[in-house]
């Protein structure tokens, strides 16, 4: 935990961590001191847009019946618009990997 320095972010990316950045005039700056600055989390194996409410079989997505089906792609059922994303996002994840979840040969994630 580093305390009392300063990030330079570009583009999305921390270019700097130093003790005393002078920034540019036209640099916005935060103050962000007593706070916790912590990278995006990955979810390397999830539903998240594959599944909404569990006990209502059109909203998932998740399951084919069978045990071989390498041709179920993900990125085809993904739900943009999930009530679950944004809680995800809330959470600190940022990215994930949506997988389907049945048989021996479930189909393709989509991140």
């Amino acid at each position: 935990m580093l305390e009392g320095h300063d990030l330079l972010f570009a583009n999305g990316k921390i270019v700097t961590i130093d003790e005393q950045i002078q920034p540019s005039p036209e640099t916005d700056v935060y103050d962000i001191y007593g706070k916790h600055v912590v990278p995006g989390y990955i979810a390397g194996y999830t539903r998240i847009g594959l599944t909404e409410i569990g006990l209502v079989k059109q909203t998932n997505d998740h399951s084919e019946i069978g045990e071989i089906n390498p041709n179920v792609r993900a990125n085809v059922s993904y739900n943009p618009d999930s009530d679950l994303i944004p809680v995800t996002r809330s959470n600190g994840v940022l990215i994930v990997n949506s997988a389907p979840s049945s048989g021996r040969i479930s189909g393709q994630s989509s991140v």
